[in-house]
């Protein structure tokens, strides 16, 4: 009881507080895959960021691109360029926005056009994201720019690369998104203080400053906005994925705790061991179930219950004997969560795409919440309720 103790308060601990002293510069051959839980820095590539290395990302490991990242970006830019060079009227490039899609913006006021949009979507409200989420909120935008279809250049990609390892985070409110359209507000805020507008968080000040000053005390460059630049940086759902993430984290160890809890209540009541038995919950199949009973037979042991005991109980209350069947399900569906906001994560985002040097691809709709937040958040909310 005092081993399960003492591992129920390990695994309740708090996340320790994110410690960075001065800016991280090095880009360096230390760089291992995003799922690498060994790396000394998360490598962005737009395909292979997992919850793991993101929640590491937040708590304060640098990051770096990859060198196929770099090509891809470097293709996608040109794709916008050819654009703006032929003067196809192309949404979000030379037009307007929303009702004003129809509207052609002279080329002369195409960069004034993607600063503006970034202002009137600065919008929001309330308390701002912790530094630490808002470090998630920005490696998760990187990641998805990473994939090279949104048309952001790459001097403004390693701007934002600089930015989260010097921990020089934007001011985000964390109320204003309808998620349904995009992370519109909070992606706005993100960039705006990039831009070095409004304010930044100073590390070493430990509070937020003018942003413009923060930049220079860092040595970071500004944002300076291109063609579709503001639109690639504010259309996408990096915002519900990036707090989901935690929610997804949260929820695994609530269900731990939640056997572990079964457990003690078990060497309480001295229950019957022989309801997690391995055969039994192999022949059920189901994969949350067998995982369930295999970790509380590591809490409570695989020994036979005596017979003494037997004679007792005969059987325990459901909520003993069939905890590796609710938790089970509680194990199901947090995986079923962690592979569709994994994918999430890694998905690209936005009005429309490029597809190589020489192609744009429309898209409709791409830039809304629906995988995130209207059915398996939903479903994580019940099962953590239940649980």
């Amino acid at each position: 009881v005092h081993l399960l103790a003492v591992r129920a308060r390990t695994l309740h601990s708090p996340v320790p507080p994110l410690h960075i002293t001065s800016p991280i510069r090095s880009e360096s051959a230390m760089a291992l895959t995003a799922r690498d839980s060994s790396s000394k820095v998360v490598v962005l590539d737009g395909s292979s960021l997992t919850i793991e290395s993101l929640l590491r990302v937040g708590r304060g490991m640098p990051v770096v691109l990859s060198d196929e990242a770099r090509e891809r970006v470097a293709r996608g830019r040109e794709v916008v360029q050819k654009i703006v060079d032929e003067g196809e009227m192309v949404y979000g490039v030379n037009t307007g926005f929303g009702h004003f899609a129809k509207v052609r913006v002279n080329k002369e006021d195409i960069c004034a056009l993607q600063l503006n949009l970034i202002r009137s979507h600065a919008a929001g409200t309330g308390v701002p994201l912790t530094v630490e989420r808002t470090r998630r909120l920005l490696c998760v935008r990187i990641n998805v720019l990473a994939k090279g279809r949104s048309g952001i250049s790459q001097e403004n990609l390693d701007r934002l690369v600089q930015a989260l390892n010097s921990n020089c985070m934007s001011y985000v409110p964390s109320q204003g998104t309808l998620g349904a359209s995009g992370d519109l507000a909070p992606l706005a805020h993100l960039t705006l203080g990039l831009l070095g507008e409004g304010k930044l968080w100073d590390p070493l000040e430990g509070h937020y400053l003018d942003a413009s000053s923060v930049l220079r005390k860092y040595g970071l460059e500004p944002l300076s906005l291109g063609a579709k630049e503001g639109l690639a940086l504010i259309n996408g759902t990096q915002l519900i994925s990036s707090l989901l993430a935690e929610a997804v984290s949260r929820s695994e160890r609530v269900a731990q705790m939640g056997e572990i809890a079964a457990a003690l209540t078990h060497f309480a009541v001295n229950g019957i061991h022989d309801a997690y038995c391995k055969i039994i919950h192999e022949a059920r199949v189901h994969r949350g179930q067998i995982e369930s009973a295999a970790f509380m037979r590591s809490l409570v042991g695989e020994r036979p219950t005596d017979d003494i005991v037997k004679r007792k109980h005969i059987q325990d209350a459901y909520s003993l004997r069939c905890v590796p069947q609710v938790q089970g399900i509680v194990r199901d569906t947090i995986e079923f969560a962690k592979r569709i906001l994994t994918v999430e994560l890694n998905a690209a985002t936005g009005a429309w795409k490029t597809q190589n040097k020489n192609r744009k691809q429309s898209a409709r709709g791409e830039c809304g919440g629906v995988h995130c937040f209207q059915f398996f958040m939903r479903t994580l909310c019940i099962v953590r309720t239940h649980d």
